[in-house]
């Protein structure tokens, strides 16, 4: 779903679709609350991510996914697949590169406090647990903070 953050980028892939992101936007922060609140109230949710030139809205429901996006004068796409395997997905991402999502929304890791790294991944990582409880169908495990 995310590839490996560089030099304030990512591509953002979601079955056959795929567009890059900004470091304008907190890509895994933004992705991790609307999969969380997702699995809450099972409504639709709308993520909005900038790539610089143009937008990128995807709209995530538990069945499937739409995008929109004012590339090219404008497209809209569905995609068939459930929100349990984008989750996944995103979870694994994350994880794998967690030491560059903690340093995504700022120019140079020499502007986080280590105090500030640590913060930054424990809350990413959190949060990917607080999904897998989900995932897993134990919500009542979970109590979210975020």
């Amino acid at each position: 779903m995310l590839s490996t953050p560089e030099a304030g980028w990512c591509k953002l892939t979601i079955g056959l679709w795929s567009d890059r992101c900004s470091y304008l936007n907190d890509v895994p922060m933004k992705l991790l609350k609307i999969f969380l609140s997702l699995y809450k109230d099972s409504t639709l949710h709308i993520c909005n991510f900038d790539a610089e030139g143009w937008d990128n809205n995807i709209v995530f429901n538990k069945m499937k996914t739409k995008i929109t996006s004012d590339k090219d004068n404008g497209y809209e796409t569905a995609i068939n697949i459930n929100s349990d395997t984008i989750a996944k997905e995103l979870i694994t991402d994350i994880r794998k590169d967690i030491d560059k999502w903690v340093i995504w929304d700022f120019n140079s890791e020499d502007e986080f406090t280590d105090d500030q790294k640590d913060q930054r991944k424990q809350k990413l990582l959190d949060m990917c647990n607080e999904l897998e409880v989900y995932l897993k169908g134990n919500k009542n495990e979970s109590i979210s903070k975020y």
